[in-house]
């Protein structure tokens, strides 16, 4: 197999800096190209044909993963603050309060504005900083090479990140007794442009005087978990939230026109897993069930793919409520992450009118409108109304069951 270091083919590179950071001649850093997107870069005047940046790199050696899932659970914390903070049901965190006892490092992605990088803590009270969804490449930096350290210093270490992440890190440990060490990946839908949320954050500076301060990109709200919404706070206190199906960026990345060329080509994308526990939106929870929808406050999957993650989650099972479902049948509902997506037909033709266009030029031509079948379905005959009926057609289901065995006891009486 060859890596982008081999082939320089963009599609050959996830960007888990993996090279970067066994370099220890510093000869290689992360570049960001023209689209947006970072790729490693060597100096040859300080590369001394090692070899150790190809033997690290997850694209150019087979990926490892664990076998079909072994435990597939749905539900949410039982902690309501922490599951309205959370961007789905709060698995993460009860996940890592099983995991997290003493002497322990939790690694996450954590957003700064429009950027994301991978931070690190020691205090599971400070959890949240990795909170909501960040549809954006987070930058590893050295958490790789930190991780180790904590490791071999007999600490425990939860890391979290994209399966491509994950592979890059057992990669860099490949050689390390990984006996405590538990790794989380979320189910992802590909990297985006980072270029394009500039070009966002270019605009609101030039209309409203001021940058953006926080870009979620699935905030909750109240009991909007399925809404998926964005919200958006700039520097002067300025608010904007935009339901998922009037989004220009949703719009854009879901019709796969700006992801990463690995993500295109993505080798993540199966029922066979990489990290130990795989969390995702239990997305169909309305349809498959319902009784754990409850009023749309966020419902997360959790799929077990090794018996260390098994083992973790049962002790992480006492923070949550739910139960076992189906993986085939909650699989469906995953549009991306686990089914491989064909790219956009015109994916190029968009990449390269990203580098000419400012967004309001990107969002007139690119930018497609809800229909109205979806309207329909989002706002009129949504996942609330089929749940309510559900709820309707369980009581009047169990008044029927009572009083039909109230009847038969007189009969026999």
């Amino acid at each position: 197999m060859n890596g982008y270091l081999v082939s320089e083919k963009e599609a050959d590179c996830v960007g888990c800096g993996a090279c970067v950071q066994i370099c220890s001649h510093h000869a290689i850093c992360m570049t960001e190209n023209r689209y947006g997107f970072i790729y490693p870069q060597i100096d040859q005047k300080k590369c001394v044909q090692c070899g150790l940046c190809h033997n690290v790199c997850p694209m150019e050696h087979e990926i490892i993963k664990n076998p079909m899932n072994r435990l597939s659970f749905g539900g949410y914390i039982k902690d309501e603050k922490i599951r309205r903070n959370s961007t789905s049901g709060g698995a993460f965190t009860a996940i890592c309060k099983a995991f997290c006892d003493t002497d322990y490092v939790i690694y996450g992605a954590a957003s700064e504005g429009i950027n994301v990088m991978h931070k690190e803590i020691s205090d599971i009270d400070h959890i949240d900083i990795f909170y909501s969804s960040k549809y954006a490449q987070s930058f590893i930096g050295n958490s790789y090479a930190k991780a180790k350290v904590d490791i071999q210093n007999g600490k425990k270490v939860l890391f979290s990140g994209t399966p491509c992440q994950i592979a890059g890190l057992y990669r860099y440990l490949k050689n390390v007794d990984q006996g405590k060490l538990l790794t989380v990946e979320v189910i992802c839908g590909g990297i985006p442009s980072a270029l394009f949320v500039k070009k966002y954050n270019e605009w609101c500076i030039s209309k409203y005087g001021t940058a953006i301060k926080t870009f979620n990109y699935r905030y909750t709200g109240k009991n909007r978990w399925d809404d998926q919404l964005i919200y958006v706070e700039l520097e002067n206190g300025k608010t904007f939230i935009t339901t998922r199906w009037f989004s220009r960026f949703y719009s854009i990345f879901l019709q796969r026109l700006m992801s990463r060329p690995s993500c295109n080509a993505c080798r993540f994308t199966s029922n066979e897993r990489v990290a130990d526990i795989t969390i995702a939106d239990l997305w169909g929870v309305d349809r498959e069930y319902p009784e754990l929808y409850d009023n749309g406050e966020g419902c997360s999957w959790i799929i077990c793919n090794s018996e260390k993650g098994i083992q973790v989650f049962e002790n992480a099972k006492k923070y949550m409520t739910g139960h076992e479902v189906d993986f085939e049948a909650m699989r469906r509902y995953q549009s991306i992450g686990l089914i491989r997506k064909i790219v956009h037909s015109r994916y190029k033709e968009f990449m390269e009118d990203l580098l000419v266009m400012d967004y309001p030029q990107l969002c007139k031509k690119w930018y497609k409108k809800p229909t109205l079948r979806l309207l329909y379905q989002k706002r009129i005959w949504n996942n609330r109304r089929r749940v309510l009926l559900w709820k309707i057609k369980s009581k009047y289901n169990y008044i029927r069951h009572v009083l039909n065995n109230e009847g038969r006891k007189k009969v026999e009486n």
